[in-house]
């Protein structure tokens, strides 16, 4: 063949490159990462996530000791809330309240001295996802969690609108719920299908109950999907239809604790 001989090559998988940070309400996860990342979770230290700035500080310089990241070009950080990820700032967070008052990027450097990227844990899964699936380029995805949240994905690329916020299907109000959520509003479809509110509406129906998730899964299991849950169920199927008719998308990504639970659960949903 004319010109010269082709040459095959692929993103190193072998040098670490960045630091990769997943703060969670209950836990926080660093791992060491190369740009030629792998598909699967590989977490080289996991901490107690705390309920201030200078006490999550103490955990990341402990877990800095157990990791040798001397010459990464980034930190990238995976955060719940609403994101404004062009300003590294957390605007809200219902669930880690301390991380709306605090400047991110400024309390990491204090410990890594690299450029540090903020980016909304859903919008990180919804990347992780089309990484993993690249020939699906259209989707919503949605996650039940301790919060329920979502991203969308559209011809590729992560949907991006004037506000740091969207598809947040948790804080859609749902008629005839009167619980209290943690963004101060009432009846927010997040009280009814994150592991709180689910277990709540378990204890609720089910008195004398263990109040635990393993306990719900098994009662599930066992007595199929009862009125308390189909609401709950109903209630997200609805929300979701909604945001499917509006995007015009028709592929859903469902992930997190309700993926836990018997496939009779997703098959309602």
């Amino acid at each position: 063949k004319a010109g010269r001989p082709g040459r095959m090559v692929r993103l190193d998988s072998s040098k670490p490159r960045f630091l990769v940070i997943q703060i969670d309400v209950v836990d926080t996860n660093f791992a060491l990462v190369p740009v030629g990342v792998g598909l699967e979770d590989k977490w080289d230290v996991k901490r107690p996530t705390t309920d201030s700035a200078q006490g999550w500080l103490k955990q990341a310089r402990a877990a800095a000791k157990q990791l040798e990241a001397d010459e990464i070009w980034g930190v990238l950080v995976s955060v719940p809330g609403i994101v404004d990820e062009k300003a590294g700032r957390v605007v809200f967070s219902p669930n880690v309240h301390w991380s709306e008052k605090t400047d991110l990027p400024k309390l990491i450097s204090q410990v890594w001295d690299a450029p540090v990227v903020l980016v909304q844990e859903n919008r990180a899964a919804a990347l992780g996802h089309l990484f993993g699936e690249p020939n699906y380029q259209n989707f919503l995805l949605v996650d039940f969690g301790h919060g329920v949240g979502g991203a969308i994905i559209e011809g590729g690329r992560l949907f991006h609108s004037p506000l740091p916020l969207n598809a947040e299907f948790g804080h859609t109000p749902i008629p005839g719920n009167h619980r209290q959520c943690g963004c101060g509003a009432t009846g927010c479809l997040e009280t009814k299908v994150s592991r709180t509110g689910l277990l709540h509406s378990f204890v609720e129906a089910n008195r004398g109950q263990p109040e635990s998730w393993e306990a719900m899964i098994a009662h599930v299991n066992s007595h199929g999907i009862k009125p308390w849950l189909a609401e709950s169920l109903d209630a997200a199927g609805s929300v979701i239809a909604g945001a499917l008719n509006v995007l015009g998308i028709r592929q859903v990504v469902v992930t997190g604790s309700l993926t836990e639970m018997p496939p009779r659960v997703i098959e309602h949903l």
